[in-house]
Formats: structure tokens, C-alpha cells, sequence
């Protein structure tokens, strides 16, 4: 962020991350990960309900910031007021992840929102251990921290002011039967990929130098702003324009019999049951088998609502060799916004994958990684998001 410029206050980092969550639920999540979502929550057939969740998991995943965790930066304490500073020296005393301390101090935060009841206090657990893996790490109970980094009763009170006003921007979701460990485990992925993408250096001077005077301006503008994030990372859907096999391919000829099976059997096949499963080819090199896997994806992605794919093999050569393929059947489709990567550690010294073709960008993670820096950055290249070191 740019130092010059007053702190971006965390409510509206946790507006922006809440912002991103429902709409990558929106645009990024398959059909059946939703309605995995909503049937792990006890919301079957209520969408709307579990996204609103997920939107306020994402939206209090930082709340453990409001802690000790605060006096990490001279530039940022210097705001706090005298009260909130007060019990600097007790709550510096020991050091912890935000993460922990969010799964610790938002269970009393959730019992102001109404998640009090016998129920609500098993699903708040839940919240809170999705909270608490925003990093990549499930926290066990006696991660626990010492009461004192959390704060006195001012700072439960901002802890519940912060999280009182996502929860009422998000149209005070209640709080649902149940939250299953698979779909948890979801929701944490999609708080992860929303807090990276609002927390992009660029992304977040543009709104400093800008700020909107109310929370709910802000919280529009964020839900604005998310489709393009989503874009620029490289993430997007891109709809293909799905031409005849030898167009697409770059074939002369008619597909093979291994091909033309797969074109006509597989669609009728999958049937109408939605379910997922595992589609096994074997033949020998050259008979078409990555042609046939290509069809086949465009098959299965329309049964489930699934967009994309991995080609997994087993040496850096090979992979460069099919990069260069799936390359060229994505632009004869009008693909070049497709996001195709090459992950290997090598990948770098591809001709066709160089770095200048690559827009980088700096995340701040915020994680305590140094004494007085509370911030740590990494280099993520939104044009092709798995090129950074998190991937």
C-alpha cells in the first residue's frame, strides 16, 4: 500500500474479500460445487442462503487482526486511539498468526451475530476452523493463544462492530444447520482465492487513494471491481468457440474410431444422473489419445458445469511438448484468454513461456514474517495465477 496515504482500514479489506467470495460462488464455482456447498450447510435448494455464508466467511477471515497483531506496524498502530493502545505491553507479550487468533476470538463475534443456539454454536465452530485456515493450515484447539493478545473488552467491541457490519451488508445471513467438513473445506478454498485477489498491491493503492465516505458505497464498489480481478488473474471462464475436430485440432481427416467413440458414446453415457466419476482410456502412442481427452472434456464439462483442465505427465519434456499442443487448439478456438499454464519448476526457460509475456504483481499476505514489518510480499503474476510461488 502506499505509505504516503493514511492505512486501508481492515473493515474494508474484509468488505472486499466478502465482495470477491460471493462472486467467485457466482462465476468461478462449477454448478455441482455449489450445490455441494449448500447441501453441506443443510440449504439444499437454497443457493442464495449458503452463498451469503460463504460470503461472510470470507468476510470475517482477517478478524483476528483486531488483536495484538495490530502493534506489528508503527505505521499502522499510530492510528489506534489512546484506549485501543492501552494495553500494548501486555498484548505484545507474545506473538501469534492472525489466523489463530481469528478462530479463537470470532466465537464470541458469531454469538452477537445470533449464532447462539445449540446449533449455531456447532456451525460457529465450524466458521471458526475456516477462519482459522485462511493461511493454508487447519488449527488444532490447543493452538490456542494467551487471552491477553486478544485484547480487553474495547477490542471485543471492535471485533463485533467489524464483523455487525459485514454481517449487514450481506443481508444478515442466519446462521445454517449444519456446516459438513467437505463443504468447509470448499468455502476455505474460495476465502483463500478471494482474499489473494483483493489483496493485490495495485488493487489496493487504487482504492487507498479513493476511499467512498460509507461502508455500503464501498462494499458496491468492491462488488464491482471483482469480475475484473477475477479476469485479470487469469481466471475468468472463457467461452470457446468450439469448432469441427480437424478445425480445432489442426487434423486432416476424420476423427479416428478412438475418437469418434468418444464424440458420440460419451455424452449419452454420463446420462442425466450429474454424478461425477473417473473416464479411462488406454491405447498406444500416436492412436489420438489427447485428442480423444480434449472431446471428452468438452463433453463432461457441459453434463457438470465444469470448465477446464489438467494435462498431468510425467516429465518436464512432455509437458512442454503438450503445452505447445493444448496452445494451439485453444487459439484456433478463440482461447487466448484461457489462462493455459505450465507448472513445472522449469517452466521459465520455455521459449513460449517467458517471463516478459508475464504482468507481476506483489500480494501482501500480512503475515508476521518479520519484527515491526507485518507484511510479507510475493511474487504472483496475475496473467497466469499458478505462476506464483503459492500455487
Amino acid at each position: 500500500m502506499d505509505p504516503g496515504l493514511a492505512p486501508y482500514p481492515l473493515i474494508r479489506h474484509l468488505l472486499d474479500a466478502a465482495a470477491m467470495a460471493l462472486h467467485l460462488c457466482d462465476a468461478f464455482l462449477s454448478e455441482n460445487q455449489r450445490v455441494r456447498i449448500a447441501e453441506g450447510m443443510g440449504l439444499a435448494g437454497e443457493g442464495d442462503r449458503a452463498r451469503a455464508v460463504v460470503g461472510l466467511c470470507a468476510g470475517l477471515h482477517d478478524i483476528g487482526k483486531l488483536s495484538g497483531f495490530q502493534f506489528c506496524s508503527r505505521h499502522g498502530s499510530q492510528y489506534l486511539s489512546a484506549e485501543l493502545g492501552g494495553d500494548r505491553v501486555k498484548m505484545c507479550a507474545q506473538r501469534f498468526g492472525h489466523d489463530v487468533a481469528g478462530a479463537q476470538g470470532v466465537r464470541d463475534v458469531l454469538a452477537d451475530l445470533g449464532f447462539a443456539g445449540e446449533e449455531e454454536l456447532r456451525v460457529a465452530e465450524r466458521l471458526a476452523e475456516v477462519i482459522g485456515g485462511h493461511h493454508g493450515r487447519f488449527h488444532r484447539v490447543e493452538d490456542g493463544i494467551a487471552a491477553a493478545f486478544l485484547g480487553g473488552a474495547v477490542w471485543t467491541r471492535q471485533r463485533s462492530a467489524h464483523a455487525a457490519a459485514v454481517h449487514g451488508l450481506l443481508g444478515e445471513p442466519k446462521a445454517p444447520g449444519v456446516f459438513k467438513a467437505p463443504a468447509a473445506v470448499l468455502v476455505t478454498g474460495v476465502v483463500i482465492l478471494a482474499d489473494w485477489l483483493v489483496s493485490q498491491e495495485e488493487y489496493l493503492r487504487e482504492r487507498q487513494r479513493g476511499l467512498e465516505p460509507v461502508l455500503a458505497g464501498h462494499f458496491r464498489r468492491s462488488q464491482h471491481d471483482a469480475p475484473r480481478l477475477l479476469a485479470e488473474a487469469g481466471l475468468a471462464r472463457v467461452r470457446l468457440q468450439r469448432k469441427e475436430f480437424a478445425q480445432a485440432y489442426g487434423i486432416q481427416g476424420e476423427p479416428n474410431p478412438l475418437q469418434r467413440s468418444v464424440m458420440d458414446e460419451l455424452r449419452q453415457a454420463v446420462g442425466e444422473g450429474r454424478r461425477g466419476g473417473i473416464f479411462l482410456v488406454t491405447a498406444a502412442p500416436g492412436d489420438g489419445k489427447s485428442e480423444a481427452a480434449l472431446e471428452a472434456e468438452r463433453i463432461l464439462s457441459e453434463a457438470f458445469g465444469t470448465q477446464g483442465y489438467a494435462f498431468l505427465l510425467p516429465t518436464m519434456a512432455t509437458s512442454d511438448q503438450m503445452h505447445g499442443r493444448v496452445a494451439k487448439a485453444l487459439l484456433r478456438q478463440s482461447g487466448k484468454d484461457a489462462g493455459l499454464t505450465l507448472v513445472h519448476s522449469m517452466a521459465w526457460l520455455n521459449s513460449a513461456y517467458a517471463d516478459e509475456d508475464l504482468d507481476a504483481q506483489n500480494v501482501l499476505t500480512c503475515d508476521e514474517v518479520g519484527e515491526g514489518s507485518g507484511r510479507a510480499e510475493a511474487d504472483l503474476r496475475p496473467q497466469r495465477w499458478l505462476r506464483g510461488s503459492k500455487r
